[in-house]
């Protein structure tokens, strides 16, 4: 549930977003086509990123939950959207397929830290697969460069051209049911590993 410290930054992240979406933008996508959508929503990223009051709010956050400074490395956070009904299909979450973020090399010891910063339904939030919390599942990963990855982010920073990129999928068919998704309000916190297997 919501504390003070994920409030803080859900707020500071929503008011960054509101002022380049206006008000609600839960439902920007019904207002604007996808490239002004695209164009706003990343003017705003560009102002969130890297600004030292987000850090010290990400610094108080941790705090919060009793992380040790000197043995806790983070990274500078980031605001996810997933579009629905087709708008902007690659949406600026990707991948949307089933995944461990450890296939794109990401720590194993690495954990994710989701903020909503607006209710989200069950059903509008990412999906985990517990038929895999103990199971491997052989993957393409052996042929991801994470250099490439960054460098196509660079280039197309809406990941439309990350999209398209050779990105490490499944082998195999996956059992997507069941699955659990986590209903949450604005400052809920949802933290879970980069090894755990997830889609959107």
């Amino acid at each position: 549930g919501p504390r003070t410290t994920t409030v803080a930054l859900s707020n500071y992240a929503a008011s960054t977003i509101e002022q380049m979406l206006g008000a609600e933008p839960p439902s920007a996508q019904q207002r604007m086509s996808e490239a002004e959508f695209s164009i706003l929503f990343n003017v705003a990223l560009r102002n969130f990123r890297h600004r030292r009051s987000v850090l010290e709010l990400v610094r108080s956050l941790l705090s919060d939950f009793g992380c040790d400074p000197s043995e806790t490395y983070f990274s500078s956070p980031e605001i996810t959207a997933i579009t629905g009904q087709g708008f902007l299909a690659q949406g600026f979450g990707a991948p949307r397929h089933p995944h461990r973020d450890t296939w794109f090399a990401a720590s194993p010891s690495q954990l994710h830290w989701w903020i909503s910063l607006y209710e989200m339904a069950g059903m509008s939030s990412i999906a985990f697969h517990p038929h895999y919390w103990d199971w491997p599942v052989a993957n393409s990963s052996s042929d991801f460069h994470y250099r490439d990855w960054e460098e196509a982010e660079d280039f197309a920073p809406d990941t439309a051209l990350r999209a398209t990129w050779n990105q490490p999928r499944p082998l195999e068919a996956v059992t997507l049911h069941p699955e659990i998704r986590i209903a949450t309000i604005a400052g809920g916190l949802t933290m879970f590993s980069a090894a755990q297997l997830y889609s959107v």
